[in-house]
């Protein structure tokens, strides 16, 4: 992952030190908006997840590279997660799980129009909290005992920091305010094991569709 930093931060110094014919200044802003978040199973067990929304909120960074292209990172709180539910050896385990990211989209724009663009980049999330609702309901012949936790501190269970690639694109209204979509793909598991606490091998990785929008100072 440290190689894939560098690669990035290398990338985007030597393009913003090349950039010629520069339209505009760097610029700085804040954007929020609404996010749809799920996981995608990557084990063989009768599984399934749906989708959870949630917002996110931050800051970027507009970096112009000439006339079509420019470099934007950005810093933003992201609320993720999934409900998920698995049978697994005579126990159905449904979560609720609620995750909270330190999220670090580095995108390069490219204006088709003035006004319109579209951006790819790689982004990088730090993991501040996960949570869970967690029902097991066992089902052998002499044993139908539930187990219900709410609130479970699940952050234990997941990995610190997880990476992926994301692509969208967006629209500027006018100098102050863009609205964007993007779509967040993981390549990286999320987790070291979705249900660790009762079974150990479910992986997952996250999905994140997200609308934003921005305002620049």
């Amino acid at each position: 992952m440290k190689k894939i930093i560098l690669a990035v931060a290398f990338l985007a110094t030597f393009l913003v030190s090349n950039a010629q014919d520069k339209p505009s200044k760097v610029k700085f802003g804040v954007k929020g908006g609404l996010n749809l978040s799920s996981v995608i199973l990557e084990e063989e067990y009768d599984a399934t997840s749906s989708s959870k929304t949630g917002i996110h909120l931050g800051l970027f960074t507009n970096i112009p590279m000439g006339k079509k292209f420019a470099f934007q990172p950005e810093l933003l709180f992201s609320m993720q997660g999934a409900n998920q539910k698995v049978d697994y050896e005579y126990r159905l385990i449904e979560a609720d799980n609620r995750l909270n990211y330190l999220s670090v989209p580095l995108n390069f724009q490219f204006f088709v129009v003035k006004k319109v663009f579209i951006e790819a980049g790689p982004y990088f999330d730090f993991l501040l909290s996960a949570k869970g609702d967690v029902v097991v309901k066992n089902n052998y012949i002499n044993d139908t005992s539930t187990i219900v936790e709410n609130g479970k501190n699940l952050k234990d269970y997941y990995k610190p920091v997880v990476f992926g690639v994301n692509f969208g694109g967006g629209y500027h209204i006018n100098d102050k305010i863009s609205v964007n979509a993007r779509y967040y793909m993981g390549l990286s598991p999320s987790d070291s094991s979705a249900f660790s606490y009762t079974y150990e091998t479910l992986s997952t990785k996250n999905r994140l569709f997200q609308l934003g929008v921005g305002y620049t100072f």
